[in-house]
């Protein structure tokens, strides 16, 4: 039977090597996330000043209590953490800063929100996501040219997944 329709998007870069590869691979993907996600998706932290307070111990403490709180998933970036709001250079600051918060505490699954209306800023952040470590990426859809077509949904992510090919995307359908 074919795979359902999430995990087809966790494997579009994966979709041009191979039945035996893809299979293999999306294996050892859902292998390594949680078997059920508590999901926290923080709201971004800024400073009184209104820049980005992405220090080592504000994170650090957000990990923390999220942690203590029984919280295993950690959704950067999302809504909640005003993507839509923080430059390209802050949106990379906040997923290098939380990666590196979450890392030591080894029970935390990092999920960096990349998506943006300009898919070269989704595929540029889908990169960064993975240089440093995020467990896995999403992405939002196009959401001023709206579209319940699956098929230009799938057009648009593509390129964004492929930017971190190894590692899963999540549709982020807001």
């Amino acid at each position: 039977p074919p795979p359902p329709p999430l995990l087809l998007l966790l494997l579009l870069p994966l979709a041009a090597a191979g039945r035996s590869r893809v299979q293999t691979e999306a294996e050892a993907l859902l292998a390594a996330m949680p078997d059920h996600m508590l999901l926290h998706a923080p709201f971004t932290p800024f400073a009184q000043n209104g820049e980005l307070n992405a220090s080592k111990d504000v994170i650090g403490r957000l990990a923390d209590q999220a942690q203590r709180m029984s919280v295993n998933t950690i959704f950067v970036g999302g809504s909640m953490g005003q993507f839509d709001t923080l430059t390209t250079a802050e949106r990379k600051t906040l997923m290098t800063a939380w990666v590196a918060a979450a890392k030591p505490l080894r029970s935390l699954f990092v999920i960096c929100q990349v998506g943006d209306t300009a898919i070269a800023t989704a595929v540029e952040l889908a990169r960064h996501a993975a240089s440093v470590g995020c467990d896995a990426i999403a992405s939002v859809p196009p959401y001023y040219e709206k579209t319940d077509d699956a098929d230009t949904i799938v057009d648009f992510l593509q390129p964004i997944s492929a930017g971190a090919p190894s590692l899963p995307l999540f549709f982020y359908h807001i």
